[in-house]
């Protein structure tokens, strides 16, 4: 066993911050995890189910990330690098572990609608029954707002949808909470309400900070200044978004590259985390075009180890926080030179064509809609290292995952913005609807569609995905070839006689399978027939390890090339 394995994440787990509390910081390198590997070596506890890094470390300092610098690396340096290695936070199955950075949910277990409904909730949320002492004044930036402490002495950060477009930012924030939350990220409580201005008090010690970042004492008039940016009713009361203060202490935001140097836990590269690769697709489905570091928060907890969160979701769906998106937003970087000089190489002929997409006229919506949507060529506002590396099995990961989403499902998620227009409601139902089937029927077809392997006694089922969803016609059947796998050398041993083709989505193992002894690994090769599409054909290899008297599913490959099968099986 190599300390450095691939596979090996629980052991590194343990190790790894014995030998960091003996060195340096900065000679600490990142780890990695288990990359996509055609001929992996298995061990006693594959596949790991939770990647337990959640050791205690030493409180780290609070640290500030610069928006303009953030946007400026981004944009013109590529931090992340350019090569697409199979990612590495990954387990011998091919999904991603439960970590400090990621619980899986509704793609593996379906919620129910209430769990779905309630999301990261705990509580009722902040009590309005009693008046609201203000603590600090946000004034300076684009989205003003204030924080407060509730009867009960919980801290809420508290938002308001913009002059003509009521509903719009507070219920985007409510609706795209819960779905974050189902597709597995750490996410605050937030909670839509109406409150009285009447309850807001002023704290003797609440503080805001001026335009040029100075720290002053914040008074009534300043409150009054801040809320003359929200939609107030004329009987005095007001719609707004309140989030929980998360737990823990703040340390600033993460990079979606790169590891974080006095974080012994943070060993993989966050470019080649599947769950930031994947995010892609969440926020393509969603329209979250605000995901950038900025929008991310790193909490030391009680337990003394870093939790990552993603935070503030005003920018998704149709609305842009103080505003509706931009006709931009998804459809182009902020700086993207190819329509730049295009559109000054034919001196303003070129009309991109974002701008000639309708949007219907929904205040509370904004704009968001699903005719002209392709997922392929989505975009946030400026390059994520992340997002850049997303490859085929990474996208595969995170489409079986928003596919998990049924139209019932959505509608009940929809239902938590608590929309006043039940038109516009219907309209963002069913164009999220729209918009997650074409992500499904892109990428559930650019490789081997077959998933969800069960093994029960010696038959192993499975689904087509593209077929179940109806995005692609059944094959006349699949062809499985079987072999002894050498778990030592990593490599094929020997073919095994069994079946060859079958027209079902289940196949029994091979009855020479049944005497051999425990430990024994074996593998099968699964590919629908000639007739399905090119990149169907593509393999899937299901892994298999007999313990006791039973096999186990312990391992799941998707091919991507032939090449390296071909050399070792020649």
């Amino acid at each position: 066993m190599t300390f450095y394995d691939k596979n090996d994440f629980n052991l590194r787990r343990l190790v790894l911050p014995i030998v960091v509390s003996a060195l340096p910081v900065a000679f600490v390198q990142p780890l990695p995890c288990s990359a996509q590997n055609p001929w992996p070596h298995f061990y006693i506890d594959d596949p790991i189910l939770e990647d337990k890094d959640n050791f205690e470390i030493p409180e780290p300092e609070e640290v500030e990330l610069s928006q303009f610098y953030d946007f400026v690396e981004n944009s013109f340096l590529h931090p992340g690098g350019s090569e697409t290695p199979g990612a590495q936070s990954v387990n011998t199955l091919d999904e991603v572990p439960n970590s400090s950075w990621f619980t899986n949910r509704h793609g593996t277990t379906s919620m129910s609608l209430t769990e779905l409904m309630r999301g990261p909730k705990t509580g009722p949320g902040p009590d309005t029954t009693q008046p609201w002492t203000v603590t600090r004044g946000k004034t300076e930036g684009v989205t003003p707002g204030f924080v407060i402490k509730d009867s009960g002495g919980d801290t809420y950060f508290i938002k308001f949808d913009p002059p003509g477009n009521l509903e719009m930012a507070t219920s985007t924030e409510a609706i795209c909470t819960p779905f974050f939350h189902a597709f597995g990220y750490n996410v605050p409580e937030n909670y839509v309400l109406d409150i009285h201005t009447s309850t807001l008090r002023v704290g003797e010690k609440a503080t805001y900070k001026d335009k040029y970042g100075k720290k002053k004492q914040m008074t009534e008039e300043d409150l009054s200044w801040i809320l003359e940016k929200a939609i107030i009713r004329p009987d005095g009361t007001m719609r707004v978004i309140a989030s929980k203060g998360i737990v823990g202490k703040p340390l600033g935001h993460y990079r979606y590259y790169g590891t974080r140097p006095d974080d012994a836990n943070d060993v993989i590269p966050h470019q080649h985390r599947r769950e930031l690769r994947g995010l892609k697709l969440f926020s393509a489905w969603l329209n979250h075009d605000d995901t950038r570091s900025i929008n991310s928060l790193d909490v030391y907890t009680d337990g003394g180890y870093i939790k990552h969160h993603l935070i503030d979701f005003g920018s998704c769906l149709g609305s842009g926080s103080v505003k509706m998106q931009t006709l931009r937003a998804g459809n182009e970087y902020m700086w993207e030179s190819g329509p730049t000089f295009k559109t000054m190489a034919t001196l303003g002929l070129w009309v991109r064509p974002y701008l000639k997409t309708h949007y219907p006229d929904y205040p509370s919506l904004g704009r968001f809609e699903s005719k002209d949507f392709r997922p392929e060529l989505w975009r946030p506002e400026y390059p994520n290292p992340a997002f850049d590396l997303m490859n085929e099995t990474d996208a595969f990961w995170a489409t079986k995952i928003i596919m998990s989403f049924t139209d019932e499902d959505i509608g009940t998620i929809v239902g938590t913005g608590k929309l006043s227009d039940k038109q516009a409601e219907e309209y963002l139902v069913s164009t999220l609807i729209e918009r997650r089937d074409k992500i499904g029927d892109y990428y559930l077809n650019l490789l081997n569609p077959c998933d969800g392997f069960k093994l029960e006694g010696f038959t192993l089922s499975f689904s087509n995905l593209s077929v179940k969803y109806g995005f692609g016609e059944p094959p006349s059947g699949y062809t499985s070839t079987w072999w002894f796998y050498d778990n030592q050398k990593n490599k094929p041993r020997e073919k095994i006689e069994g079946p060859a083709t079958h027209a079902d989505t289940f196949v029994e193992l091979p009855r020479a399978l049944e005497e051999v002894p425990s430990g024994t690994y074996c593998f099968v090769e699964i590919s629908p027939t000639d007739d399905a599409p090119v990149s169907w054909q593509k393999s899937v290899r299901v892994f298999f390890r007999k313990a006791d008297m039973e096999m186990e599913i312990v391992g799941i490959y998707r091919e991507e090339s032939t090449e390296l099968w071909s050399e070792l099986t020649n």
